[in-house]
């Protein structure tokens, strides 16, 4: 009689995969919490997307070595992927809404509303029925006790009026139009030796409105995001079995090992050395 064989549960047939990618668009679950002042949720990346609607309060979201502070009638979505931690005020704890959704189409919905990647969250009015569309998916959620298709339908009615906002917002979407070229240079670029005169010499704007825009969209300037996005990369970088530090250094665009190792404290508090050895 033959053996039963060890089962790899990674290979094993998943109602849940199937899901996510045949089906157009599907809640996962949605929810509504008044959050405790000691929460923090660290990030993690999902297959899935999504996104917060805070109801009242405020707090903080963390993402791509970026923080930014949020309150009430702001949004904030977390992409496939995409790590991001999040943590309320502790003087005044934000309350928000939240769903989690999935399906073909969630690309294309997500992108026509006016989020990306790189700027994830944005403001809205009280009014614009944004909020009242998530509170209906969750009240049917909790009524029903399920992900009901009223959930759903919701979820299209709050894309739908989030992309009509951004159809709208014409001066916003020129700002996030620099913005996300500039974020895009960045990315691609961040190993070079490059400064911010670059990125605005690329976007043909003056240096002054290219901050200006950053700090108004971003939260922080374009030369304090150049400089946490290298150190998060030169955080990972060191952590890749048997590397050098001046190697790291070079390849974040950092020429003097000695001020890459200066600068790396400055933003973890701990040289590159002592990662290393810690992880040894």
């Amino acid at each position: 009689m033959q053996k039963n064989k060890k089962i790899d549960r990674n290979q094993l047939f998943s109602l849940y995969d199937v899901q996510r990618r045949f089906v157009d668009l599907t809640v996962v679950e949605c929810g509504h919490e008044q959050c405790a002042p000691i929460k923090r949720v660290d990030g993690v990346a999902k297959k899935v997307y999504t996104l917060h609607i805070v109801e009242s309060g405020k707090g903080v979201i963390e993402f791509d070595g970026v923080t930014k502070e949020l309150r009430a009638n702001d949004i904030f979505v977390i992409y496939p992927g995409q790590e991001t931690s999040y943590f309320p005020d502790e003087n005044s704890p934000w309350s928000y809404l939240w769903i989690v959704f999935e399906g073909i189409q969630a690309d294309e919905l997500v992108s026509a509303t006016g989020f990306c990647r790189s700027v994830p969250y944005m403001h809205i009015a009280r009014d614009s029925g944004v909020l009242a569309a998530l509170a209906n998916a969750v009240n049917a959620y909790e009524s029903k006790g399920k992900i009901v298709t009223e959930c759903v339908g919701y979820l299209y009615v709050l894309l739908g009026l989030l992309e009509g906002m951004a159809g709208s917002a014409q001066e916003l979407s020129a700002k996030q139009r620099y913005i996300k070229e500039a974020l895009m240079f960045i990315h691609f670029n961040w190993h070079f030796n490059i400064t911010i005169g670059d990125i605005a010499h690329n976007l043909r704007v003056s240096l002054n409105y290219l901050s200006a825009i950053f700090r108004e969209v971003v939260g922080v300037s374009p030369k304090q995001y150049l400089f946490r996005y290298r150190m998060e990369r030169a955080h990972k970088m060191l952590q890749q079995p048997d590397v050098k530090v001046k190697d790291v250094a070079k390849n974040v665009g950092y020429k003097d090992q000695l001020h890459f190792g200066r600068e790396f404290k400055r933003h973890w508090g701990y040289p590159p050395s002592a990662l290393l050895i810690a992880l040894k």
